[in-house]
């Protein structure tokens, strides 16, 4: 019986000991590895191979690509992977009209922007005759130029240019009321012919039809079935030049030529 405990302290005492081995062996892999990654990246850091020699940009729709290189271009010449990828942010955190960047390092030696720009949806004409553009999700952007691309709708309020602060979301339901109606505008077959102006007058809202200069009333309310008659009469009556269509009216459509 004694013999019979001693074989299994024995058998014990040896699985210790391999386990003991497994755990060691364990352990100096993966330090033999992290010494490797360690000394792999160390070298690809000081390799000059590896130094940015171009900036790539894309995404950006009116952002010029020549401005976004050269707000980065401090690190042309500087490893590729010994950059922080937020120290690159960083240098676009102030600009109004980026939404989201993203920056990607490309093999072996670009430096990748990607841009989520933030572009106009309609321009807010202010009681002092300024054109200051938001985007759809109302954001104010930046006033100092007009970008070509941006042919967008103007939207005649009573606001003070003072009060559109650039980065700011503007907060007015006259413009909110606006720029719901565009967006089903836009999702209709409307869209080809564009609308050019929204206004209000005695709490009508006006609409500028851009190739005719037409006034197109929509009333007060109901927009979305008024949107419908104005898609009707677009495809089916069509509008002469300034003439005068009014959709106020729940059970007709009234065209005037020549109204003003």
């Amino acid at each position: 019986m004694a013999k019979i405990k001693d074989n299994h302290r024995v058998r014990k005492q040896r699985k210790r000991r391999g386990n003991s081995r497994f755990i060691l062996l364990f352990l100096g892999m993966v330090l033999l590895l992290i010494t490797i990654i360690t000394g792999f990246s160390h070298v690809i850091k000081h390799l000059s191979w590896f130094d940015i020699r171009r900036i790539v940009v894309s995404g950006n729709v009116n952002l010029e690509d020549t401005f976004l290189q050269e707000l980065a271009a401090e690190f042309i010449g500087t490893n590729l992977y010994s950059i922080p990828l937020k120290n690159v942010s960083y240098k676009y955190e102030n600009i109004v009209r980026i939404k989201r960047l993203r920056v990607r390092r490309v093999f072996p030696n670009r430096l990748k922007l990607i841009v989520n720009e933030r572009v106009g949806f309609v321009y807010i004409k202010t009681a002092e005759g300024s054109l200051v553009p938001i985007d759809i999700e109302k954001t104010i952007l930046d006033r100092k130029g007009f970008y070509l691309k941006e042919d967008l709708p103007v939207v005649h309020t009573n606001i003070s240019v003072r009060e559109l602060n650039t980065g700011d979301v503007l907060e007015n339901s006259f413009v909110d009321k606006i720029c719901e109606i565009h967006k089903m505008i836009l999702s209709s077959n409307i869209s080809e012919s564009s609308i050019s102006e929204y206004y209000q007058h005695n709490n009508d809202l006006f609409l500028i039809e851009l190739n005719t200069g037409s006034r197109i009333c929509l009333g007060r309310d109901n927009y979305p079935e008024k949107l419908q008659k104005l898609e009707f009469v677009f495809e089916n009556i069509g509008i002469e030049r300034l003439s005068f269509l009014d959709l106020k009216f729940a059970d007709q459509i009234v065209i005037r030529s020549g109204g003003r």
